[in-house]
């Protein structure tokens, strides 16, 4: 798992040295170097305000990593519980969770956010945020659901199903994976 993580943490790390760093504000604008090539001081160059690429390019990184980890960690808050009432309640709330993922994984998230994006009047970070959000928590539901069903027939639980526990009982003893009955 590091190993998947080490290039982002390096990117990271990488982004948030140069903008500490360099300590050039990414809105900050120099008429007099703009359109400026590479150079010490500018080492991707100069846009077309004065804008250093570089300082633009780092904060980009940072600000697009914050926003994925937030979607991510509200898909996963939103998904999970969604999923696992789910097969708590077996039947109708099941399928009914699974047909909203289903729904929500036909349609591309990013054609959702550009067709919402337009609809809105000032388009901002937090409007992103909410459109991948909404559709960020259908796969941890999805994944809750499989985990859901595959635990529902262990046999730990079917232990606790013998000894007379209720449904409730059961996910209440066991949500950290196995505990003594």
């Amino acid at each position: 798992m590091m190993r998947r993580a080490l290039p982002l943490l390096v990117l990271v790390a990488l982004a948030v040295a140069v903008l500490l760093a360099r300590g050039l504000d990414p809105a900050h604008l120099d008429p007099a170097v703009a359109w400026a090539g590479p150079s010490r001081a500018h080492p991707l160059g100069c846009a077309e305000a004065g804008a250093d690429v570089l300082s633009v390019v780092a904060a980009s990184l940072v600000r697009g990593i914050a926003l994925a980890a937030c979607v991510a960690l509200t898909g996963f808050g939103i998904g999970v519980p969604l999923g696992a009432l789910g097969v708590y309640r077996h039947g109708i709330a099941e399928r009914a969770v699974l047909r909203v993922c289903d729904l929500l994984q036909a349609f591309p998230s990013f054609l959702l956010a550009l067709v919402i994006l337009a609809a809105v009047r000032s388009p901002s970070r937090v409007h992103l945020y909410f459109v991948f959000a909404l559709t960020a928590w259908a796969p941890f539901a999805r994944l809750a659901i499989v985990e859901g069903r595959v635990l529902r027939e262990a046999a730990f639980v079917e232990a606790a199903r013998a000894l007379g526990r209720s449904a409730g009982q059961i996910v209440r003893l066991h949500q950290r994976g196995g505990e003594q009955v």
